[in-house]
């Protein structure tokens, strides 16, 4: 594994924002706090749902290929990618 020592002074914060949600990222920037905490709460409300869809396939005896669905749903929401 190769290592490489980084000053992050040497970058602008802009660019940094850029390649990071060129890369699929959702940055929350300061200046964007409601914006953020929005971003947040929706983000955590997407997770339970999931999870509370886990619980129903596990225990309750939801179909596998619902469950499928709801994940690929999931994935394809928060990673902008198609999933097969």
């Amino acid at each position: 594994m190769s290592y490489v020592r980084i000053d992050m002074n040497d970058l602008e914060t802009e660019d940094l924002v850029e390649e990071l949600e060129d890369r699929g990222y959702t940055v929350i920037e300061p200046d964007g706090e409601h914006e953020s905490v929005d971003t947040i709460n929706r983000m955590e409300d997407d997770i339970y749902a999931l999870y509370q869809d886990f619980i129903c396939w596990k225990d309750l005896g939801m179909k596998d290929s619902t469950f499928e669905n709801i994940l690929k749903r999931f994935f394809e929401k928060h990673t902008d990618k198609i999933v097969v």
